[in-house]
């Protein structure tokens, strides 16, 4: 018995990041599309939310300075909210990324964790090149 539940538990956590993607995750071109920024960015600065009513933390802000912009106009930086939630995309502060930003029903720059936004290393030299591409083309 101990076994099936352990085994049941390890499924669970095996299937959790798809079980808030109740949409699927989008194609590259899709998200680009969809989305409001696109960019290549440095995590500066973090900031947790105050505690609500009940003491749990909301969500967190991050400061990004932006590298390379492929999709909307972006000064030197942007403030994204991750919301502590299922669908949160936590970023580590020192950190690159490529970003897909859109807007939350408060008006917020959020990312979906669903979505294509990663964090940058060298293996993601593809992704580079196809949002250089669509950048170009404006999809």
């Amino acid at each position: 018995m101990k076994s099936a539940i352990t085994g049941i538990c390890i499924l669970l956590a095996a299937t959790n990041s798809d079980a808030a993607c109740l949409q699927g995750h989008p194609s590259t071109q899709g998200e680009f599309r969809t989305a409001r920024y696109v960019l290549q960015g440095f995590v500066k600065s973090g900031a947790v939310d105050p505690l609500d009513k009940d003491g749990f933390i909301t969500g967190e802000h991050y400061t990004v300075d932006s590298l390379n912009v492929f999709k909307g106009r972006i000064r030197k930086s942007i403030v994204i909210y991750n919301p502590n939630d299922s669908g949160r995309f936590p970023l580590d502060i020192g950190s690159s990324y490529i970003l897909f930003v859109s807007r939350d029903w408060k008006g917020r720059n959020v990312i979906d964790s669903c979505g294509n936004s990663v964090r940058l290393d060298n293996t993601q030299e593809p992704l580079l090149t196809e949002l250089t591409a669509l950048a170009k083309i404006g999809n």
